[in-house]
């Protein structure tokens, strides 16, 4: 039968042996995903709607790939009723939401503050790639993989966060707000003279690639933590970007660190934006020596996959 028919849709409910967290539920098709301990063994349960046979069956494959025992498939005809979200992972989905909110409006007060005037092109069209940049982190991860963008909310602060990360984080966000201070002053007191259009322009386009490679990694990789730290149950992500580099999320982002000064037009604003890519390059230096030492599978995933940023390069 199919899994879809007329204005009916099927759910299914795919119950195995072992220990699956809410971080997977992109690698399955945005199924719900829940453990429980019976006689001591952990058995997990997917539920969720499921477009056709051909998806059921690539679900099957995940997860036959992860050597979990199937216990049981079971679906019912439910029509177009949706499916509800656990109340703490709406709490914490809200709380990212409003700390995004704030957070842009600081950006923003920045930006403007340092231009002194309120018609700066360029800076609001930075402002305006900002806010996008985090409205569609909630556009992409709440239909897919609402869990992680709930994980997201707690920072820094999770749980088996390597001590090194949150030092090297601060000073990288000190740099990229010095980057739009400095590109503030520079538009109002025009130390960058007569920088062309298409400097601009060009800065523009390489900030959206940036944040398209961030995002695309952060939908392919289901443990994308905010943190440097080795999570329960957790897996190498191999898919997406990260077949051409090991992290690609670094990579987006150092990417649009290079770009800014570009996109607001300041040379004297490469400065602090190359010490904020520094930072990243460092970060990424650390992190890869820690899934190396500690991921298991990561050593032969880096044996395949060589560049850590760029391909050809590092």
């Amino acid at each position: 039968m199919d899994a879809q028919a007329g204005n009916h849709q099927w759910t299914y409910r795919i119950t195995v042996l072992g220990g699956l967290d809410e971080r997977w539920s992109s690698w399955f098709g945005g199924m719900t995903v829940a453990v429980e301990n019976e006689d001591g063994l952990p058995v997990t349960t997917l539920t969720g709607p499921v477009v056709d046979q051909p998806a059921l069956r690539g679900i099957l494959n995940r997860l036959w790939d992860l050597n979990l025992t199937l216990v049981s498939v079971k679906g019912e005809q439910i029509g177009n009723r949706r499916q509800t979200m656990p109340p703490e992972m709406k709490r914490k989905i809200i709380s990212w939401i409003r700390g995004a909110f704030f957070g842009m409006i600081g950006y923003a007060a920045i930006v403007l503050i340092s231009v002194g005037r309120w018609d700066w092109l360029w800076g609001w069209v930075y402002i305006g790639l900002l806010a996008a940049v985090l409205a569609a982190h909630v556009a992409v991860l709440v239909p897919i993989n609402p869990a992680l963008l709930a994980d997201r909310s707690e920072g820094l602060r999770q749980k088996g966060a390597k001590p090194w990360d949150r030092p090297i984080v601060m000073v990288m966000g000190v740099f990229w707000l010095a980057a739009m201070v400095v590109g503030g002053l520079d538009a109002r007191w025009e130390w960058s003279r007569d920088v062309p259009v298409t400097v601009h322009l060009a800065g523009l386009l390489l900030f959206i690639l940036s944040w398209v490679i961030f995002l695309w990694a952060m939908v392919s990789n289901p443990f994308f933590s905010e943190s440097v730290r080795i999570q329960p149950e957790h897996q190498v992500a191999v898919g997406g970007p990260y077949r051409f580099v090991r992290h690609p999320g670094y990579a987006g982002a150092c990417l649009g660190f290079i770009v800014t000064p570009l996109l607001l037009g300041s040379w004297w604003a490469f400065i602090p934006a190359l010490l904020a890519f520094a930072t990243y390059v460092l970060r990424t230096a650390l992190e890869d020596k820690t899934l190396q030492a500690e991921l298991a599978g990561y050593k032969e995933y880096a044996a395949h996959v060589r560049y850590r940023l760029a391909p050809g390069i590092w």
